[in-house]
């Protein structure tokens, strides 16, 4: 291997690395499919894309906008989104994983007091069910289910939450329900306006046992509303209220990579005060359910194993996932190259060899010039000499010589030629004192 060569490799080993470095600390894209665009989330991930691209973190947010939560499930369960904003009671990617829980809507029902003492009562009432999303009825009709009444003998009227209070006073419904977070502005609007539309009588009503509901239909959740959430004096509620609750979940591809869900988990946590600033729901975000690493990753919703290194304080660096690979590569890359440079040497010596076969050989020759008896022996010596110099100019192109092997062949060449031609003379005189001896005529030419 000529030094042209091993330098070429050398750089060609150089430039690999290089690009090889610039894709490892090139930020990552990812893409996030929720539904629709203008909504908490959607509001919530703008401004997360927009902070990861501020503060330099090595992931970049994608955005695409769904017509709900059910269409932005069904892209991440095609494979074609990596995270998605999922509502498990209504769509479930059979590909997600949890990475945070973003928001805990819970289910609110209230009614004029007395009316409704408990949801027991409801048989042959009506509810009417303010909709934020075409399945919250469906989640009513899991409650009426669960404390054992006939759905048929109760009326769940789905309508506008702008015609709730109207419907109340009609009294077309005997009680109201929403689903929303209870922190949020919504409930606490909600809640205000029907008790100023009855003087503050009103009756805020509990799910009996919603654990029990929540093991048949994992998909929902318990929820407790703290006592005076919603007004002090009086207290509104008047105690803690047990309800379900459905959650909005940040859900990953099973297939993502661990440490980019790591990384956007502990980014999306660790910037929660700026994105608030944009999107007040950054404030309802919460590390999903995980009693342990175990359960975290076998539940019936299991988490990414990603968001549970950031979670568990377990976050491996790349030297944690990828040092026994870096060290193999550095062991065999190091065993690569010291064969590399034990076969450069050995064609070096190889070269050498070759060389010193030709030096070796035009010494002889030129011994054996000085000795020739025949001007036929030294015919035969200078073709060999032309022969020697063919394979040293050969030997020069394919792998180059060093300057004192270059001179030293010179010289030899220079001396086997001169050794032959001072021999033909010699011969030469030696043949024309004969013939002038033995009185052979001579052959004069006239020019």
């Amino acid at each position: 291997m000529t030094s042209d060569k091993l330098f070429l490799a050398i750089a060609m080993l150089l430039i690999a690395a290089g690009f090889g470095y610039a894709y490892v600390t090139s930020p990552t894209t990812v893409t996030i499919a929720i539904g629709p665009a203008d909504s908490q989330d959607g509001q919530l991930f703008q401004a997360f894309g927009q902070q990861l691209k501020a503060q330099r973190v090595a992931l970049r947010l994608k955005v695409k906008s769904m017509p709900d939560a059910e269409a932005a499930a069904q892209l991440l369960d095609r494979g074609e989104a990596d995270l998605a904003v999922v509502r498990p009671d209504i769509s479930t990617p059979a590909n997600g994983l949890t990475v945070a829980l973003l928001r805990e809507a819970a289910v609110i029902i209230v009614a004029p007091e007395g009316v409704l003492p408990d949801l027991g009562a409801l048989t042959g009432k009506a509810i009417g069910v303010g909709i934020g999303h075409p399945s919250d009825p469906e989640v009513i009709n899991d409650i009426v289910r669960h404390i054992e009444l006939d759905v048929a003998a109760v009326t769940v009227t789905p309508m506008p939450r702008d015609d709730i209070l109207t419907a109340l006073k009609e009294n077309r419904i005997q009680a109201a329900a929403i689903i929303a977070p209870p922190t949020s502005r919504t409930a606490a609007l909600f809640v205000r306006t029907v008790a100023v539309a009855f003087d503050g009588k009103l009756d805020i009503i509990g799910v009996d046992r919603p654990e029990t509901l929540v093991q048949n239909s994992p998909t929902l959740s318990a929820v407790t509303i703290p006592a005076a959430l919603w007004g002090v004096r009086p207290k509104r509620p008047a105690e803690d209220v047990k309800t379900v609750g459905v959650g909005y979940r940040l859900m990953a591809h099973k297939d993502l990579d661990r440490s980019t869900v790591a990384l956007l988990t502990e980014s999306l946590f660790q910037m929660r005060t700026r994105l608030a600033m944009s999107a007040s729901s950054a404030n309802q975000m919460r590390a999903p359910e995980m009693d342990s690493a175990s359960t975290a990753t076998t539940a019936v919703l299991p988490n990414h194993p990603g968001a549970v290194d950031y979670f568990q304080r377990e976050t491996q660096s790349v030297m944690d996932r990828y040092g026994d690979w870096i060290y193999l590569g550095v062991f065999f890359g190091s065993g690569l190259i010291s064969a590399g440079a034990a076969m450069q040497q050995r064609f070096q010596r190889r070269g050498r060899e070759k060389i010193d076969d030709v030096l070796d050989r035009l010494i002889a020759i030129l011994a054996e010039a000085r000795s020739a008896e025949q001007p036929g022996r030294l015919d035969e010596l200078s073709t060999e000499i032309d022969g020697l110099l063919s394979r040293a100019v050969d030997h020069a192109r394919e792998r180059g010589s060093g300057a004192r092997a270059t001179a030293a062949l010179v010289l030899a060449l220079d001396g086997a030629r001169t050794a032959i031609g001072d021999r033909r003379r010699a011969l030469s005189v030696q043949q024309d004192a004969g013939g002038r001896r033995d009185g052979a005529p001579r052959l004069v030419t006239i020019t």
